[in-house]
């Protein structure tokens, strides 16, 4: 059976045999026999051949024998150049809102069509029903006005008929963090002790918290009690003034 592959793959010409007594199946090329090294003869009559160079391009003949006769068959096996990425995507870290631009190519054998495609986690990238996200003539993948939900990995995949290379790299777009929600205000005499749970940072670490309030004499005025409460920490204690009644929030 003839066969095309590309150099570095491991690859199997098929030989099926039948027989009584079972025959016993050797494998020959240019009058040599192919024993041992990168050369297996598989239970199957087959002929595996690991590691494949151009310098095994050729014709091939599988011999099978009994006590009762004898039968060959041949083919030919095409070795060509594999596909690799020589332009690698690099990985992005950009605010919300901006474009991404990924770059990529690749060379094949010539004799091959190369096509180069995108995924995204791993899905391939529909560009006709995303409109943000454009390939351009040389390949490139860019993504305009980006959002959080962006971010993750994405791939270059240079295919041919015969093999495929992919390259990947990380988008981590940051946006303003989600707002802390405030779990428990305890009131004591003259303090309040605050307790907030974060809502999430948007790939954006989060640097502090800032503590505010506004009492009754000035509802419509947020006034700073704290503003860099450290980022590990999860409470505060806010010291209050008699006769007034207290609104808190963590920003």
């Amino acid at each position: 059976q003839d066969l095309a592959t590309v150099d570095g793959r491991t690859v199997t010409l098929k030989c099926r045999v039948f027989g009584a007594p079972k025959p016993q199946v050797k494998w020959v090329r240019s009058s040599l026999e192919l024993t041992g090294g990168r050369y297996n003869i598989l239970e199957s009559g087959d002929l595996e051949i690991r590691d494949v160079s151009f310098l095994d391009a050729g014709h091939y003949t599988c011999h099978a024998s009994n006590k009762l006769g004898n039968a060959d068959a041949s083919g030919t096996l095409v070795v060509k150049e594999h596909t690799r990425i020589t332009d690698e995507p690099e990985d992005y870290e950009v605010p919300a809102g901006s474009t991404a631009t990924f770059r990529c190519n690749a060379v094949s054998d010539a004799s091959l069509e190369l096509s180069i495609d995108w995924m995204n986690n791993g899905e391939l990238i529909d560009f006709d029903s995303e409109p943000r996200f454009v390939r351009s003539n040389d390949y490139s993948l860019t993504i305009t006005k980006t959002t959080e939900l962006d971010s993750g990995t994405y791939s270059c995949v240079a295919s041919t008929e015969l093999d495929k290379a992919q390259a990947q790299a990380t988008l981590i777009v940051q946006d303003v963090p989600n707002p802390p929600r405030l779990t428990g205000v305890v009131c004591n005499k003259r303090d309040a002790s605050l307790s907030w749970k974060p809502m999430g940072d948007n790939r954006a670490p989060v640097l502090r918290f800032t503590i505010q309030y506004n009492t009754t004499f000035t509802p419509d005025v947020w006034e700073v009690a704290f503003d860099s409460v450290p980022a590990s920490d999860l409470t505060y204690t806010v010291a209050m003034s008699p006769w007034a009644n207290y609104t808190f929030r963590v920003l």
